[in-house]
């Protein structure tokens, strides 16, 4: 009754970072990386959990990895606006690098209700 959506990261390790969830390397102080990356993250559990007969409102644990956890407030702030009252508890983790993608801050593993 479970759907694990697990190493979401915002992009791979082929072509990095996708366009969606990076900084435009123009205008690098309008925008926050991390925010953009989870956002980008984000709609990729949307997707996933559609796909799998749930939604991002029945998530019940998330675990995240951060290469700097001086990044968790600007996570916290995307992961508030977007999920509001429907939070699990989040574990974050630091670790040296989030793994199949370069430049990326942040990975994600999910776990949603899927009755």
């Amino acid at each position: 009754d479970f759907l694990f959506v697990s190493g979401l990261v915002a992009g791979d390790f082929r072509r990095g970072l996708a366009q969606e969830a990076s900084v435009d390397p123009n205008a690098p102080f309008f925008s926050c990386p991390v925010e953009r990356q989870v956002r980008h993250v984000l709609r990729q559990a949307e997707a996933l959990c559609v796909a799998g007969e749930t939604s991002l409102d029945r998530l019940v644990a998330a675990q995240a990895f951060f290469v700097d956890l001086r990044d968790y407030y600007s996570f916290a702030r995307v992961w508030n606006d977007t999920l509001g009252d429907a939070q699990p508890a989040v574990t974050a983790v630091r670790v040296p690098e989030p793994a199949l993608c370069p430049g990326a801050r942040l990975l994600l593993d999910l776990v949603a209700y899927a009755p």
